[in-house]
């Protein structure tokens, strides 16, 4: 993605990062030129590594929605009850609150194939036949939820995951360290990374980071 991201930036003054002072002061410089949308747009193979992360890891893992009417949620498949009886669709009572389960659909192998379970951006690289009924707002992800209450501001959350991805991986090289075998998700009322046997320090995720060398 790295390769992918540089063959992509326009030519332009040199980075802050490459000054004279700078131990990578003799390596090629770092363009600082600012990416269009367009630019970001045509980075098919980032896009695809932004939409896996967003499928992958979201950030709200459920939403909730609250009935103001009697009715009727049609199912995209029967499902079986416990008593034995198949069903079609579930009647729902005004009031109920309803769990959107952002996480299971993002993962759910019915939509996404059989390596749902896997992180995947090549899966975005091919043409995919439609599977089931499209939600969301983007690339049918239900990350940024769906209907008349999605997220307002997805389009401008999207550029701006993306304009802080190109920078970080054009600048910085980054490298998991011997804590990820410690590493999980814990719900905060979004979903941040902790360690295990040190949840009380709050939101961690040990990096190693260094400049990005220049051949």
């Amino acid at each position: 993605m790295e390769a992918h991201i540089r063959s992509r930036r326009p030519p332009s003054s040199t980075s802050p990062f490459s000054s004279s002072s700078s131990p990578y002061s003799s390596q090629s410089p770092v363009s600082c030129a600012e990416f269009t949308v367009t630019d970001l747009e045509n980075m098919p193979y980032t896009q695809a590594v932004l939409k896996e992360i967003l499928r992958f890891h979201p950030v709200v893992f459920h939403n909730y929605r609250q009935a103001g009417r009697d009715d009727v949620i049609p199912l995209s498949k029967p499902i079986k009850t416990k008593s034995g009886k198949v069903i079609g669709e579930i009647p729902i009572a005004k009031g109920t609150r309803v769990v959107l389960a952002i996480a299971a659909y993002n993962r759910d192998p019915d939509v996404w194939g059989e390596d749902s379970h896997t992180f995947n951006p090549d899966r975005w690289l091919t043409p995919r036949s439609k599977r089931g009924s499209s939600v969301g707002v983007y690339s049918n992800l239900l990350t940024f939820s769906g209907g008349l209450r999605s997220c307002l501001g997805w389009r401008f959350a999207l550029y701006e995951m993306q304009a802080f991805l190109v920078e970080l991986v054009s600048n910085f090289e980054f490298a998991i360290t011997e804590d990820i075998k410690k590493l999980r998700r814990e719900p905060c009322i979004v979903m941040v990374p902790v360690l295990e046997g040190n949840v009380e320090k709050g939101a961690q995720l040990p990096l190693k980071i260094s400049l990005a060398r220049r051949d």
